[in-house]
């Protein structure tokens, strides 16, 4: 402990003894030692946050292996981790292989993503789409109301993901959904951005038809494809098998054209392979062995149509 001593108080005279040597010669050095010296201490670490390393801390130590074998993360972890671990074993719990979360949880995650909106996508199958957690999410978006400020605006572009998770799961917002549902970018050769469009569809059917047919009109082949496979899904799920037995082969040869663009062909396709029908899984079966729909060439990229729905309905 002199020790110490010793060597604190020969440290701080050796300091004073630098400063007085540069005090006429250099005072620019000076003045950084003074102000090196009177540089606040660092603060010691929020309490909160020391608590939050903690609890990850006590998490991870245990934990030996891969991700899949991750330990189920106590509810009172930070927000974003999880996030992070419910949103690795999203794809595991879709396909069977992980018990999903307690009804408890999905709330957690709900509130979880209150707080970091931008990780919604990664946990978005797993949040409860109830009237309370609707009707959670509507409150605490009306607690931050855009009012055209730019602050307000950053406010609403953070809050996006959760109106547009209100905006596809309930009533709020359905002049909104109605729009954009109308407004489909669609290119002659590809299909996206559909969210709206089959939200609406799921929601309030009546005002999806009335746009769906405005694209059966089309001269888009992507947005004729897109109505017929919103058609062929409302069908099958309302048990008008009529409906459905008339767009099936259309559908069918619109999945298994190889002159098809592979993006709208294998949105019918998916749509096919989703829906339940009769024979389906013969005709299925029969598509593994055709070269064309495996070995797909678009925009320098090599497309196998077939895996592709395999592996997006496994994860549906």
């Amino acid at each position: 402990m002199q020790g110490m001593i010793r060597f604190g108080v020969a440290a701080v005279s050796l300091l004073v003894s630098c400063t007085l040597i540069f005090t006429d010669t250099d005072s620019g050095l000076s003045k950084a030692i003074t102000d090196l010296l009177n540089y606040p201490a660092p603060p010691p670490p929020i309490r909160e946050l020391d608590e939050s390393y903690r609890k990850i801390f006590k998490w991870f130590i245990n934990f030996r292996g891969s991700v899949d074998e991750m330990p189920e993360p106590d509810e009172s972890l930070p927000p974003r981790l999880l996030i992070g671990y419910w949103g690795n074993q999203e794809n595991l719990i879709k396909n069977g292989a992980r018990q999903p979360p307690s009804e408890e949880m999905r709330y957690k995650l709900l509130d979880a993503v209150m707080q970091t909106p931008d990780d919604l996508i990664r946990v978005e199958s797993l949040l409860p789409v109830t009237p309370q957690a609707i009707e959670r999410v509507k409150q605490y978006l009306d607690q931050t109301p855009g009012s055209g400020s730019d602050a307000d605006r950053d406010s609403d572009s953070i809050q996006k993901p959760l109106r547009n998770w209100l905006m596809r799961h309930s009533s709020y917002f359905r002049e909104e959904l109605i729009l954009k549902s109308g407004q489909m970018d669609a290119g002659p050769d590809r299909i996206r951005n559909t969210e709206e469009i089959e939200a609406l569809a799921r929601l309030d059917w009546p005002a999806a038809r009335k746009i769906i047919g405005g694209y059966l009109k089309s001269s888009s082949p992507a947005l004729i494809t897109l109505a017929k496979a919103l058609l062929f899904s409302h069908a099958v799920e309302s048990g008008e098998r009529s409906t459905a037995d008339a767009l099936l082969p259309q559908l069918q040869r619109i999945a298994t054209d190889a002159n098809t663009h592979s993006n709208v062909g294998a949105y019918a396709l998916n749509t096919l392979v989703e829906k339940e029908w009769q024979g389906r899984d013969a005709w299925f079966i029969s598509l593994l062995s055709n070269k064309t729909l495996t070995m797909e060439r678009s925009e320098g990229l090599t497309i196998d149509r077939i895996a592709s729905a395999i592996e997006l309905n496994l994860t549906n």
